[in-house]
């Protein structure tokens, strides 16, 4: 009598026959309708935090609309404690506000920073996951088009549920998005990510391999110790999202790495030893940050682990162009350009989770005008 055949070996069958089926199909002149097998299995299954428990509810209230700032560009101090801000009442009004329906009013938006739009976005797709399902969240379009194109392009649409705005026909595309959301270490795709980004910036192999080992070792750190094991807080299970840009007007090219987990500052924190917290207690945040990037910290004493902002900082500073790394956590946030400078700030708001944005300036960007972007994973 056979065993039973594991479901791996099943789906492996399943896929040989479907193979099998578009070869036979493909000499007749035809085509396979068929599921395509392998995107199926490497669909992504985002992880729900279990340990979480919803606050009880007697009786839900009618809407709440929440008004989305005009401007969300993410340069200075303030412009990170307002997204704080707003990332903050989204999840508290969903997630306790015990309403029927909360409705994010982007009309009067008028400029949104890809950092800001991908914070928006995870936020978002955190809060329809833990929420009543009896609350139900939807949102407005942008007046402005380019900021459509924008939260189309990351997967906010596609993350409330609704259709995705028309664009008008003498659209000019201006940037080029892909993005990503995991909650594992995938080489495949860190490699993918810069082969479409070939194709609007030229990276030397070099650096090109450098930026590669940099965000495997960013997905290292978010898989190890972002999200703590013991946590009762509603976020996914080891999840980031990773967005790249590339914006042909402003001549630009970045790369936004964000989780959700308990922050860089919260983390090492709480790893070291009590005498080395007594003396430096009285750090902020963002002090916390800035040694963070400048020594690494891995608590297995790796080369590899933990070193990833470190490299991302080596590598804009060897990099001959206009660049900067930008890391935000709880509430600070650290600067460090290409030209060595470190800038050290706070912010009024905490941001849940750690928000990288690597960057470089005035780069030609060849923008491909049929692209649409990508969005494998994002919603």
């Amino acid at each position: 009598m056979k065993g039973k055949q594991s479901p791996k070996g099943r789906w492996n069958q399943v896929r040989i026959a479907a193979r099998r089926e578009k070869r036979r199909l493909a000499r007749r002149g035809k085509h396979y309708h068929g599921i395509d097998l392998d995107d199926l299995l490497s669909k992504h299954h985002p992880r729900p935090n279990p340990a979480y428990r919803q606050p009880k509810r007697h009786k839900l209230r009618g809407k709440r609309f929440i008004d989305i700032p005009a401007r969300l560009d993410c340069v200075t101090d303030a412009d990170w404690s307002l997204l704080a801000g707003v990332l903050n009442t989204i999840r508290d009004i969903s997630l306790r506000g015990g309403y029927r329906r909360v409705i994010l009013n982007f009309y009067d938006v008028v400029s949104m920073a890809p950092a800001a739009a991908v914070a928006l976005v995870a936020e978002i797709q955190r809060c329809r996951e833990f929420c009543d399902r009896r609350t139900d969240i939807t949102g407005t379009y942008p007046n402005s088009h380019d900021v459509a194109a924008l939260l189309c392009d990351v997967g906010f649409f596609k993350a409330l549920d609704i259709r995705e705005p028309p664009r008008p026909k003498a659209f000019d595309r201006k940037t080029y998005v892909q993005i990503s959301r995991k909650n594992s270490n995938v080489p495949e795709f860190a490699d993918e990510l810069l082969a479409c980004f070939e194709e609007v910036f030229e990276f030397d192999p070099a650096d090109r391999r450098r930026l590669y080992v940099a965000l495997l070792e960013s997905m290292d750190n978010v898989f190890e110790h972002a999200y703590p094991t013991d946590s009762k807080a509603p976020h996914f299970i080891r999840e980031w999202w990773l967005l790249g840009l590339g914006d042909r007007d402003q001549r630009t090219i970045s790369f936004t790495f964000y989780d959700q987990g308990a922050g860089i500052p919260a983390t090492i924190r709480g790893r070291q030893p009590d005498r080395i917290r007594n003396v430096l207690g009285r750090w902020s945040d963002g002090q916390w940050i800035k040694r963070a990037v400048e020594k690494g910290v891995s608590r297995h004493q790796s080369r590899r682990r933990g070193h990833g902002l470190q490299k991302l900082r080596e590598f804009i500073q060897e990099l001959d162009v206009n660049g900067s790394l930008r890391v935000v956590a709880n509430q600070g946030l650290a600067e460090f350009s290409s030209s060595g400078h470190v800038t050290v700030g706070a912010i009024t708001e905490e941001l849940n989770g750690t928000l990288v944005v690597w960057q470089i300036r005035d780069v030609d960007v060849n923008v491909p005008q049929d692209s649409d972007g990508a969005l494998p994973h994002a919603a």
